[in-house]
């Protein structure tokens, strides 16, 4: 039983990590429609709420966790985690400058995770890796859409 739950729990990762090495390969994402929105679901908002809640919103390797600047910093990770989904799911309603404006802010997303990650446990980083991955493969195809719809016309 303790080892379907470990299975199950490090499942989306290696899901997202395949994800990525396909997406290198052909540029386009493969897992769409409702279970790419639950794996994305699971791994931007569900493994970091885990985080929080199991470690009790306690960090101590990092100063943008620390008391008088953490708030701020959960109201920019969940504005970038909502503007990833923006940027994902509703593209179409969106101009370019606010499509650029938001690849901005996965690239602060990308850098903060980064951060992270230097600082925590490295069996941590598991959870880490395929967020980073996420934003990867966002900032790219949507730079690649941006461009070509310059250069075409």
């Amino acid at each position: 039983m303790m080892l379907l739950f470990i299975y199950l729990f490090f499942l989306p990762p290696i899901i997202t990590i395949v994800e990525f090495l396909v997406f290198l390969t052909s540029g386009k994402k493969p897992m769409k429609g409702i279970i790419g929105f639950m794996l994305d679901l699971i791994q931007l908002v569900g493994f970091p709420l885990l985080y929080l809640i199991l470690f009790n919103g306690e960090f101590d390797y990092s100063f943008v966790f620390e008391k008088p600047y953490n708030y701020f910093t959960y109201l920019v990770i969940g504005t970038i985690v909502i503007c990833y989904f923006i940027v994902t799911y509703f593209r179409i309603f969106l101009e370019e400058s606010q499509i650029i404006f938001i690849l901005i802010l996965l690239g602060a997303g990308l850098f903060i995770n980064l951060i992270i990650m230097y600082n925590q446990e490295a069996f941590l980083s598991i959870f880490n890796i395929p967020i980073l991955l996420l934003f990867i493969m966002q900032i790219a195809s949507n730079t690649t859409q941006l461009t070509s719809k310059k250069y075409s016309k």
